[in-house]
C-alpha cells in the first residue's frame, strides 16, 4: 500500500478526535515532565518562520529511526 494512502487513512482517523497533522514543521526542543511534555516547534506561516512552544499530554515521534524526538529525549540511564 503506498505511503500516501496510509497517511490519508491516518489523517481521517485523527480528524475524528480533533487532531490534525502539520506539515513543514520541525521539532527543535522537547522537555519531559511527569504529566506532560513541552514541545518547541519551528514552522513556516505565510512565508515567515514561526517558533512556538506548547504543552501536550503526550508526543508521538513518527519521522523514522533518526527521529528528532528520539534524539531530544534520550536520558542517561541508571
Amino acid at each position: 500500500m503506498p505511503q500516501y494512502h496510509n497517511e490519508n487513512i491516518l489523517r481521517a482517523h485523527l480528524s475524528k478526535y480533533g487532531v490534525s497533522v502539520e506539515l513543514s514543521t520541525e521539532l527543535v526542543g522537547l522537555k519531559q515532565f511527569d504529566d506532560h511534555v513541552e514541545a518547541t516547534i519551528k514552522k513556516t506561516v505565510d512565508g515567515k518562520e514561526v517558533i512556538e512552544t506548547s504543552s501536550y499530554r503526550w508526543l508521538v515521534g513518527a519521522d523514522g529511526g533518526k527521529s528528532a524526538v528520539t534524539l531530544l529525549s534520550v536520558h542517561p540511564c541508571c
